[in-house]
């Protein structure tokens, strides 16, 4: 049988196959001292160029956090001091910083309609509250829109939380600006040991401070406190000091101490002083969109006027301020100022005027949980009643339900 012939490979064709199976292992072989010299400094690069970025990214981090925080105080803090246009740039900085926080968004939110509608500011920072029940500027606004508003036991509710929350995080800012609040409450309960009370908390916490702004508004809470109880040689010393204090960074404040040394004339049966206090700041502030520094001023005025007999003047001041205090939604002034206006009307003997606002003031008193304000008693009543025919008393009566209504449309008390 016939031998069967292979093909013979050449050394040379074999040559480029053994090329090609063993070339990269040579190339190791070759190289490999360079390859892990170069890998060894190659690695170590890319470990380093990975510490400084996480380096980077930390401190940058933390810086963010850092601002974020300090911004955050800044607006929280303008915010419960009424500081509208302060907070809203400082929540802005606080929202570059994060702006993926969610709650801050809705104090940002809260803080755009503080000023506007009451229901959509009320809802606004609810929102904040329901999302973190410890929220100490979304409790304190709260009390602040509602004690602004005419929702007092509102006001007492989350005043007392926002304290009890501030107190517990050592928030002094927002311990004053509650105290602040609790004081206005009692005071517009005619409860003057409380709002003197707290007004006194809100200075000494404000002496801790040092902060012109708190130890200007806790003094003038203590001053027209102490000056409710009486204590009039102490009030007007409290007035003196706002004065000092506040007299080239808040005005403001230094009007309403002005008014309250008014006040302590008027109550002093001084009549001639407190004309001399009170009728500049009334004529300043009447160029001015509503006020409630106009509104005490032309109250304060009309009252004046009333005692030296000038009743219609009396009554166009005191008109004047009930009107601000309707467009402001300062309930417990305003049933004073319709108080006044039946007083007037009843030394006039004008009966009708008289019964209709009396009984606006006592309607709102009851609506508005103010008892104590409520001045229409039996006595009164008889006294009416006995000049007018019964058509006229109920008629008159009516009118005054009608204003009260008229005033309360829009702004019933939030449950």
């Amino acid at each position: 049988m016939a031998k069967k012939k292979t093909k013979k490979i050449s050394a040379k064709r074999k040559r480029p196959a053994q090329r090609r199976k063993s070339g990269l292992p040579r190339f190791w072989q070759r190289n490999q001292q360079v390859i892990k010299r170069w890998g060894l400094w190659g690695g170590s690069g890319i470990i380093a160029l990975v510490l400084v970025i996480l380096a980077v990214s930390y401190v940058s981090s933390g810086n963010t956090a850092a601002d974020k925080a300090r911004f955050l105080t800044e607006a929280r803090q303008a915010l419960l001091r009424g500081q509208l246009d302060q907070s809203l740039v400082a929540y802005h900085h606080a929202r570059n910083a994060d702006p993926d926080d969610k709650q801050l968004a809705r104090e940002i939110t809260m803080l755009n309609l503080k000023s506007g509608a009451l229901d959509n500011a009320i809802a606004a920072a609810k929102t904040v509250v329901a999302y973190d029940s410890t929220s100490v500027v979304g409790h304190i606004n709260l009390a602040q829109l509602y004690n602004n508003f005419g929702d007092l036991a509102g006001c007492y509710e989350h005043a007392q939380v926002g304290l009890r929350t501030a107190t517990a995080a050592g928030e002094k800012y927002a311990m004053i600006a509650a105290a602040v609040t609790l004081g206005s409450y009692f005071r517009q309960h005619d409860q003057y040991d409380s709002a003197h009370f707290y007004a006194g908390q809100a200075l000494f916490w404000a002496q801790e401070t040092g902060d012109t702004f708190d130890l200007a508004i806790a003094t003038v809470g203590l001053g027209f406190s102490a000056m409710e109880l009486d204590s009039l040689k102490r009030a007007r010393y409290l007035f003196w000091q706002v004065a000092d204090i506040s007299a080239d960074s808040y005005p403001g404040f230094t009007d309403l101490a002005r008014i309250g040394l008014g006040d302590c004339f008027y109550r002093r049966g001084e009549l001639d002083s407190c004309l001399a206090y009170i009728a500049p700041i009334e004529k300043i502030y009447r160029q001015r969109p509503a006020n409630p520094t106009f509104a005490y001023a032309a109250h304060l005025l009309g009252k004046v006027y009333r005692d030296q007999g000038h009743d219609a003047e009396a009554i166009e001041k005191l008109t004047d301020s009930y009107l601000t205090w309707h467009a402001l939604g300062g309930f417990a002034d305003l049933i004073e100022n319709l108080n006044d206006l039946a007083d007037i009307y009843l030394q006039q003997h004008e009966y009708n005027n008289s019964r209709k606002y009396y009984v606006a003031a006592s309607q709102l008193a009851q609506i508005y949980d103010l008892e104590q304000k409520n001045r229409y008693n039996i006595n009164l009543d008889s006294r009416i009643s006995a000049r007018l025919t019964p058509e006229e008393y109920v008629r008159a009566g009516k009118e005054g339900e009608a204003l009260a209504q008229e005033i309360t449309q829009g702004r019933e008390p939030i449950q």
